[in-house]
Order: C-alpha cells, then sequence, then structure tokens
C-alpha cells in the first residue's frame, strides 16, 4: 500500500522574509488543513517535535487535531526522547489512541546531536552512542507500559519499579511505531517495526529517487541479515514539496517567493525543486512513480501545497487515487 501523509507545521511558510508567525492563524490553517485531509482520505498527520523551533508541541496539537478528524491517522515526525520521560510518552499516547478511536502512530528517533536544542533548555547533549542506547531503552518502555501490566525496569537511562499505565492504548496489540534515522543503528531498530522514516533536508539535501533506492537497498538487506521480510516494514521520507496545479502561473509565483525568501535566484529553487510534487498532475504523477520505483512507499508531503485545497484536491483524485 502506498501511503501518502501530511508533514502539517509551518502552514504559514513562504510568506515575506522575516515575517514572524501569526499564531491564531496557524491554528485555523491547521484545523482547515486537516479536515480537508481527513475528507480527501489521507493516510496521516504528522508533526515536528522541536523546542528551539517555531512550531506547536506536537502531541498537544494532534490532540486538538484528532477532536476534528474522524479517520486520518495522527503521528509524529518524529519525537525527541531526550525531552520526556518514556512514562510521559506511554501515558499521552495511550490517552491519544483512545480519544483518536485507535489512530494514534508513534514516530520517534534518537534525538538532534544540536547543542541548541537542548543547552538553552538546561538539557543535556547526549552523545550519538547514548542517544541510540537511550532510545532503545525508552521504546521497550513504551511498548511494556501499554501492555497495561506492573512494570520493572533496571536500564542506563531509566528506572521504573511497579509502574503501571491505565488506560492501554485502543489498538491491539499496539500503536504502530516508526523509527527515524539514517544510521545503521537506527536502521536495525526500524526493522523490529513498523515504518522507517529517511528524512531529508528539502534544501540541503533534498530527496531524490536515485538516494532513496541506494539507502533502501541497505535498509533491506538490514531486513534481510535480521530475518524480517522488507515488505512488512514501511519506508517513510520526509519533507516532499507539494504543490500540485494545472496553473503554472502559480508554480512560477511559489518559485519565486521562494526564491526571494532564500535569496537566491529562481532556476536554483527549480533545482532543488527537481523531484518535488511540483507541477501539474502529470508532473507529479511521474515524480511519485520514480519514488515508488525506488522503493518507498509512504510520502510526507510539505509546503504550500498543503494550504491550497485545489492542490489537495488534484493530489488525491489525481494521484492518490491511482494507488489505492
Amino acid at each position: 500500500m502506498i501511503k501518502f501523509g501530511l508533514l502539517v507545521n509551518w502552514l504559514q511558510s513562504f510568506g515575506p522574509a522575516g515575517q514572524r508567525f501569526d499564531y491564531s492563524r496557524e491554528g485555523e490553517l491547521l484545523a482547515r488543513v486537516c479536515m480537508e485531509a481527513d475528507r480527501l482520505g489521507f493516510y496521516s498527520i504528522t508533526m515536528i517535535d522541536h523546542l528551539e523551533h517555531d512550531v506547536f508541541e506536537p502531541l498537544t496539537a494532534l490532540s486538538y487535531v484528532a477532536g476534528l478528524t474522524k479517520n486520518i491517522r495522527i503521528s509524529q515526525a518524529v519525537l525527541n526522547p531526550t525531552l520526556r520521560s518514556p512514562a510521559l510518552i506511554a501515558k499521552m499516547t495511550a490517552t491519544l489512541d483512545r480519544l483518536s478511536n485507535g489512530r494514534l502512530e508513534l514516530g520517534i528517533g534518537s534525538g538532534t546531536l544540536r547543542s541548541e536544542s537542548y543547552a538553552p533548555y538546561g538539557i543535556p547533549v547526549q552523545h550519538q552512542s547514548g542517544r541510540v542506547e537511550r532510545l532503545i531503552e525508552f521504546i521497550h518502555v513504551v511498548k511494556s507500559l501499554w501492555k497495561g501490566t506492573s512494570f520493572d525496569f533496571e536500564g542506563k537511562y531509566y528506572h521504573l519499579k511497579g509502574a503501571l499505565i491505565e488506560p492501554t492504548p485502543q489498538q491491539t496489540p499496539r500503536p504502530r511505531i516508526m523509527i527515524g534515522g539514517r544510521s545503521q543503528k537506527l536502521m536495525e531498530i526500524a526493522t523490529e517495526h513498523e515504518a522507517w522514516n529517511y528524512f531529508f533536508h528539502p534544501i540541503h539535501d533534498p530527496p531524490s529517487p536515485s538516494k532513496c533506492r541506494e539507502k533502501i537497498e541497505e535498509f533491506d538487506k538490514i531486513c534481510e541479515e535480521k530475518g524480517v521480510s522488507p515488505e512488512t516494514v514501511d519506508k517513510c521520507i520526509e519533507p516532499i514539496t507539494l504543490m500540485a496545479t494545472e496553473d503554472r502561473q502559480k508554480v512560477n509565483g511559489f518559485i519565486e517567493k521562494a526564491a526571494n525568501i532564500a535569496r537566491v535566484n529562481a532556476d536554483e529553487i527549480r533545482k532543488r525543486l527537481e523531484f518535488a510534487f511540483v507541477g501539474t498532475p502529470e508532473d507529479v504523477e511521474k515524480r511519485v512513480e520514480a519514488f515508488v520505483g525506488a522503493g518507498v512507499n509512504y510520502f510526507l508531503l510539505s509546503g504550500p501545497g498543503l494550504r491550497d485545497p485545489d492542490s489537495l484536491e488534484i493530489f488525491a483524485r489525481d494521484i492518490m487515487e491511482k494507488y489505492k
């Protein structure tokens, strides 16, 4: 199954350079986009997790989204385990799964290495190996607490005695888990779960089918070494910029605005968007097919097309419908 989700942070992006968000308007946009995505049959709504960025806290905001929608899945791309305890995440996600009628998915990674994500908030920065060790313990604690039985654990990072959470998640045996990260160790952890998120930077490292094919072949080999069928794990990439339209002037306007914000010429933006889902339905469909051919089966879409009702409608009708 090919899945298409929306990464719904920064819906006001591509305004004038230096513009601060109007957060009341961001909330209105979030509600409208999520309800439209739900109506059109998109797979998921996802949000990133950063203290230092101008974004809503994901689990709080996704609780709001869950109350506005009926069918779309609720996920994160991805939670940083350094920012919260696993017991708190187990409780919050179980609550959200119950209140959303079993629509939660847990997206989690090892957390960024950037000191600005931690130092201003009094949080120690973890080195690479420590971050991965912490993640392994974190996931074990969350999954154990989701079972709804008293739980003891004595690890390097977490220590629990007689821990119990109720209510447990509605989904059985548990909600789906997506692991985000590029390193071999994180890919190994992902083979034990339902999805792996190989994320890109849309400007400095934009996704391409060739990059995805190379990395997915590496991931599939790790799956086979661990005795896991590669087809059982979704391969997710994000973010993919979306602007599907029959109006080429709208595309050109978006490119010009993006060039002004990035302070580069329009040709540079076009180069960066070579494989983005930007253009006519025919253009976008060819790019989707190229990524699917490379092994991707889960896309998280971002960019100005999310807040454009016509773009979402066109993508759902002319592209997404063909993969159902």
